[in-house]
């Protein structure tokens, strides 16, 4: 069993990380740059608690950024990357909620990220490498 205070989600966030073929200098400096290119031109957020929208926007003022982390990829992990011990940097939108009374609570969110192919008013070969939609529901219980 788990006390929890305080909820933590992530939202929408890119991470960079030094296994990456695409990373050539393994440097911090390299993995912020790399991850700030992916984190341009979010679509509006759409996020509720409850069925009650949320007041977080995609502003750049809301978006924070990790220092140097230690990770473990798992083997077959989702990026093709080797397993083993590796470091990353994130960079994103989180969400934290005060802690939730007793009960059933759902929190659902919308959300990605654009490119000048889907959206006109993106100059071209600008925006994230690879545009998606997500479509997250958490279903919690309180005790």
């Amino acid at each position: 069993m788990f006390l929890i205070t305080r909820l933590f989600l992530y939202l929408d966030a890119g991470t960079s990380d030094y296994s990456d073929p695409t990373v050539k200098t393994k440097t911090p400096a390299e993995l912020i740059k790399l991850v700030t290119k992916s984190n341009v031109y979010p679509n509006p957020f759409d996020i509720t608690l409850d069925g009650h929208p949320l007041a977080l926007t995609n502003d750049e003022a809301y978006k924070v950024q990790s220092d140097l982390f230690n990770l473990t990829l798992p083997a077959n992990n989702l990026w093709g990357e080797p397993a083993g011990p590796d470091q990353a940097i994130t960079q994103g939108w989180w969400l934290m909620l005060k802690p939730l009374p007793p009960g059933q609570h759902t929190v659902h969110y919308t959300m990605g990220y654009r490119d000048s192919k889907s959206d006109p008013t993106i100059p071209p070969g600008q925006g994230n490498q690879s545009p998606y939609i997500q479509d997250v529901t958490y279903r919690l219980a309180v005790k």
